[in-house]
C-alpha cells in the first residue's frame, strides 16, 4: 500500500539498510543478489506499520483503575494519585509493556505524551524502552501543573514551564536526530489550564526555534472551554489562535467539543488531529466530528490514548472502534470506510507526526516499517478483502511478524529483543507496588 493505495496481489519487498529498495509484482529478481534473510509471506498480507499518534505509556501500570468515571473524576481516582510514586523502574517497565502490546498489534511508531515528571529524568526511561525493544518512538515531553495534586507533598519535583523547557534542551542534546530517525523529541504542553498566556508563547517560541512538533490535549471535554471563557474571555481554540500558538506543527489531541469556527481555524493553520475513539467512549467524553474534519481537508491520525483511559494499546482494536463510533454517531454506515481508518493509522498518521517523507506507506526510499498479517484464524477467515478483514475481523493474533527500520522486531508472534514473560511478571510486581503506594 503506497500513497496511491496501490495493492499488489503477488510480489516481493526488498529491504536494505533499513529502507525499502524495491517493491513490485512477480518473483524476486537476481539483480539484488542473495538476501541475508528471506521471509515467505505467501497467503499473507503485508501492511505498512501502524502509527499511534497519542498515548501515555507510563499509564500502562494503571489499567482498570478509576473505571466508569468521567475524565476529571477518573484522573482524581487513578493517575493523579499515582504520579508522585513513579520512578525510572516503573516508567521503564510500563513503557516496555505498552510497546510490547503495540508491536503485537502491528504498531511500528508511537508518539508518547509523557507528563509524569514528579522525579528527574523519567523521560529517559521511556526512551530507553523504545531503544531496547526496537520501536520507532516520539517522546512528547509534556508539562503538567502538579501543584494541585492531592499528594503533591510526595512529589520530589514541582516543575515550572522554564524547568520543562530546560529539560527538553537536555533531551535534544542527549538524543540527537540521526538518519534512522528512531527517536524524536516533541513538545507537549498540558491541558488549557496548565499554562498561562505567556507560558504558551514561550512554548511556541521554543518550538519555532528548534523546529519541533507540538502535541496538546484540546477540548476533550466541555471543561476546556468553560475554563478558557472564565480566564481569558474566549473559548480554547479562539484563545490559542489569538495568541499565535497554532500552526501546521500542532497536533490537537481528542478535539471532541469543536465548534464550526474551530474547524475553520484548524483549516487556516493546517492543525492536525489525533482521534482517540476508545478512550473517548470509555470516559464518555463525546464523539469528535471526524466527518467534518475530513470534509474540511484536515489531516486526522489515529491513537489509542493511554492505557489508564483505554486499558489497551491495541491499534487493531482502535481501527474498528474508530469506524464504528463515527457510523453510530452520524447514523450512517457509509460515513467512514475501512480504508479511511487504515489511512488514518498509516499515511495520515505519518503526516500528523511530521514523518510522511519516511514512513506511513510501503514505497522505495521509505523506512522499512511494516507488519505481516496472517488471516488463518477463525475470526478472520474467509478473507475476501484484506483491508476490511484487518479493520473488522482481526486481532493481535493475526499479526505474525513486525519489521521496524528494516529489522525483524517480532517473528512468529515472538518479540526478539526482550524476554516477554519476564517483563510481564515484573509488571505485576511494579504495578502492585505503585498501587499500594498511591492507595488506589
Amino acid at each position: 500500500m503506497d500513497k496511491d493505495l496501490t495493492e499488489i496481489s503477488k510480489g516481493f519487498i526488498s529491504i536494505k539498510d533499513g529502507k525499502i529498495v524495491e517493491i513490485a509484482e512477480g518473483e524476486y529478481p537476481n539483480q539484488f543478489g542473495n538476501p541475508e534473510k528471506v521471509i515467505d509471506a505467501e497467503g499473507k498480507v503485508v501492511f505498512p506499520g501502524l502509527i499511534n499518534t497519542h498515548t501515555h505509556l507510563f499509564q500502562t501500570l494503571l489499567k482498570g483503575l478509576g473505571r466508569d468515571k468521567p475524565l476529571i473524576e477518573w484522573l482524581d481516582a487513578s493517575v493523579r494519585n499515582a504520579l508522585p510514586y513513579y520512578d525510572k523502574e516503573a516508567c521503564y517497565n510500563a513503557a516496555l509493556i505498552g510497546c510490547m502490546e503495540s508491536i503485537h498489534s502491528g504498531t511500528t511508531t508511537i508518539m508518547d505524551y509523557m507528563y509524569c515528571h514528579t522525579k528527574a529524568e523519567l523521560d529517559d526511561a521511556i526512551i530507553e524502552a523504545f531503544k531496547d525493544i526496537g520501536i520507532r518512538g516520539i517522546l512528547g515531553r509534556a508539562y503538567s501543573n502538579v501543584s494541585g495534586l492531592p499528594k503533591r507533598c510526595d512529589c520530589e519535583i514541582i516543575e515550572t514551564v522554564p524547568m520543562c523547557l530546560n529539560d527538553v534542551e537536555r533531551l535534544l542534546n542527549k538524543y540527537p536526530s540521526d538518519e534512522d530517525d528512531m527517536i524524536t523529541i516533541a513538545l507537549a504542553p498540558g491541558i488549557i489550564w496548565d499554562l498561562t498566556k505567556e507560558e504558551y508563547k514561550m512554548v511556541r517560541h521554543f518550538a519555532n526555534e528548534h523546529q519541533m512538533l507540538i502535541a496538546m490535549h484540546l477540548v476533550e471535554t466541555e471543561n476546556d472551554d468553560k475554563f478558557s471563557l472564565e480566564r481569558d474571555g474566549k473559548r480554547t481554540i479562539e484563545f490559542l489562535d489569538d495568541i499565535g500558538f497554532l500552526g501546521p506543527d500542532v497536533v490537537s489531541v481528542h478535539s471532541v467539543h469543536m465548534q464550526p469556527s474551530d474547524i475553520e481555524t484548524y483549516k487556516k493553520w493546517d492543525v492536525k488531529v489525533s482521534y482517540n475513539p476508545t478512550a473517548n467512549m470509555i470516559l464518555g467524553s463525546g464523539v469528535p466530528p471526524v466527518k467534518d474534519f475530513m470534509e474540511a481537508g484536515l489531516t486526522v491520525g489515529l491513537a489509542t490514548d493511554g492505557a489508564a483511559s483505554n486499558d489497551s494499546q491495541d491499534m487493531i482494536e482502535t481501527l474498528k472502534n474508530a469506524a464504528l463510533l463515527q457510523k453510530v454517531f452520524y447514523r450512517d454506515a457509509t460515513i467512514m470506510s475501512a480504508m479511511d481508518v487504515l489511512k488514518m493509522a498509516t499515511i495520515n498518521g505519518a503526516v500528523t507526526v511530521n514523518k510522511e517523507k519516511s514512513i506511513g506507506s510501503l514505497e522505495p526510499g521509505k523506512r522499512a516499517d511494516m507488519f505481516i498479517f496472517n488471516p488463518m484464524t477463525a475470526k478472520t477467515m474467509p478473507m475476501h478483502d484484506p483491508v476490511t478483514a484487518l479493520v473488522y475481523s482481526s486481532g493481535e493474533e493475526n499479526v505474525e511478524t513486525t519489521i521496524i527500520n528494516g529489522k525483524v522486531v517480532m517473528e512468529n508472534r515472538k518479540i526478539l529483543n526482550i524476554n516477554e514473560e519476564e517483563v510481564l511478571k515484573k509488571s505485576a510486581v511494579v504495578g502492585a507496588r505503585l498501587r499500594a503506594q498511591a492507595g488506589i
